[in-house]
């Protein structure tokens, strides 16, 4: 929360201040408190809470994150109707410089948070829930096109595995521009991509929502899903993708991993070969978020490379069991 004596800065840009003026502005009220969320590092996310006690979140982006943070907004309208819990939009502005969005505060953290303090039973709903969202979603329906769009019709790719290469050609570029990780890695699960890359694309396309639930799932202390946030983009190709990040998520963390087993269970699938490849590039994506989206230390390196090691090693056995 910033504190009250600072002076605002000098230049304006998507940080707390900003966040609290446009609260103020669209919603009538004084801001109170700030807090930016952990983990939102892919676009600027506040807590705002205003004197009289009501509580929303300012979502910020920069000129880039524009078409972004309207599909976000776009898919709040799509989803809602659906039954998928999300939070009502309270004001939007798309034209800015910095775009925004002020979203109603659902009750809770990021699953993340609460994983390891959560009873089974509780876990076990939640992931149930997760897996009925994702079948909801995938009655959006499809035009036999992979990759991610606003449309079925729009998705960019006539194969799955040029997503994948495209995401993964992305995230090396990344890697290379910061250099705190070890590329080497990348050669390694892209050797082992290549060989699978016929199987991939028999994979049919089918709607999914991609962000891990990790961090996009919003749960109370008690156990309640109170709804997704930040379902900016959709996918179309194999939903098991999300269930991968969610599960690569839990290991850096070094939390249980049972919840996200629990949810790929749940949708009839399994952890094959191919599941532990998308493992393998969450991992990737993990790395490039280092020097941009994340902060770097020593020992993320150290963490990031043993991780990879183990999924890796797992990826390699007998049809990845």
């Amino acid at each position: 929360m910033p504190d009250a004596r600072l002076l605002p800065p000098t230049e304006v840009g998507p940080d707390e201040f900003l966040a609290a003026a446009i609260a103020e502005t669209a919603l009538g009220g004084a801001a109170a408190g700030v807090r930016r969320f952990d983990g939102s590092a892919r676009h600027f996310v506040f807590d705002v809470q205003l004197t009289d006690g009501r509580r929303a979140v300012v979502r910020l982006g920069l000129p880039e994150h524009r078409t972004g943070i309207r599909d976000a907004a776009l898919w709040s309208e799509r989803l809602r109707p659906l039954g998928i819990p999300m939070p009502r939009i309270l004001a939007r502005d798309f034209t800015s410089e910095f775009p925004s969005l002020i979203l109603e505060r659902l009750e809770g953290d990021p699953l993340l948070h609460h994983v390891d303090r959560l009873k089974l039973p509780h876990l076990g709903l939640i992931a149930g829930r997760l897996a009925e969202m994702q079948h909801k979603v995938a009655g959006l329906g499809s035009a036999g096109r992979y990759g991610w769009a606003t449309e079925a019709e729009a998705a960019p790719y006539v194969r799955w595995s040029d997503v994948l290469a495209q995401d993964l050609a992305e995230a090396r570029g990344a890697i290379q521009a910061a250099d705190l990780m070890d590329e080497a890695i990348v050669d390694a699960v892209e050797r082992r991509f290549a060989r699978a890359a016929p199987a991939l694309d028999r994979i049919p396309a089918v709607a999914f929502m991609a962000e891990p639930a990790t961090r996009d799932g919003i749960v109370t202390e008690t156990g309640r899903l109170s709804g997704l946030v930040d379902v900016d983009r959709m996918g179309w190709g194999d939903p098991r993708v999300a269930i991968a990040r969610t599960l690569f998520d839990l290991m850096d963390a070094d939390k249980p991993t049972g919840f996200a087993e629990a949810w790929l269970a749940l949708t009839g699938a399994r952890a094959d070969a191919t599941f532990w490849l998308y493992v393998a590039f969450a991992g990737v994506t993990a790395m490039a978020e280092y020097g941009d989206r994340r902060q770097f230390r020593i020992a993320d390196r150290d963490r990031i490379d043993r991780l990879m090691a183990r999924v890796l090693a797992r990826l390699d056995r007998p049809d990845g069991l």
